[in-house]
């Protein structure tokens, strides 16, 4: 499987988000502002690395099946989740120079559940050089379920809880985090 990154928008998320996670934290003054919003973009990163294929910011990719990943009912699993639109593309085999045909309507994109889990998969078999184009994410606050919303909330707020516990680049926080449990009189070595 090939996957590849072709466009991401890592900037209006986190700003649309900014009222809400506010409202959250309960913080009332706007010098914060740009922290809180780089805390979200860190938040959402992490989110996306740590989820099975979940993507939160608004983004385009590429998908290269190969014929090993359709099983004997034509169908792949797509590797990312949510998806907004997909379009494949196939290359005409008789003329390497031609553009690639879209063929979307050749294919469906069917539900599959995986450990209670919802999955997407692409129905209509595999054939060489096809190309899918995935966009996927979330393009506005409002479309982000409400179960995710609350989850990035409460990774903010151990996030802004725990802004002391930061190396000295301020950039990365502590590995394992999530898992420590912290005591008021420990403090890390810059």
């Amino acid at each position: 499987m090939s996957l590849a990154l072709m466009t991401r928008d890592t900037h209006s998320l986190p700003m649309l988000l900014l009222a809400d996670a506010k409202t959250h934290l309960r913080v009332d003054a706007n010098f914060e502002d740009e922290y809180i919003v780089d805390l979200l973009a860190r938040v959402i990163g992490e989110w996306e690395a740590m989820a099975d294929g979940v993507k939160v910011h608004a983004s385009q990719w590429r998908w290269t099946p190969e014929a090993s990943e359709f099983d004997i009912n034509s169908s792949s699993r797509i590797p990312i989740t949510p998806i907004n639109s997909i379009a494949v593309t196939i290359p005409d085999p008789a003329d390497a120079l031609a553009p690639p045909l879209t063929v979307s309507s050749d294919y469906v994109v069917a539900t599959d559940y995986s450990s209670g889990a919802i999955r997407w998969r692409l129905v209509g078999g595999f054939q060489s050089g096809m190309i899918a184009t995935i966009s996927s994410g979330y393009a506005t606050a409002e479309l982000i379920p409400a179960e995710l919303r609350g989850e990035l909330f409460l990774w903010l707020e151990r996030h802004y809880e725990f802004r002391n516990v930061v190396d000295g680049s301020g950039l990365a926080m502590l590995p394992e985090w999530k898992n420590f449990q912290f005591a008021p009189w420990w403090n890390p070595k810059a």
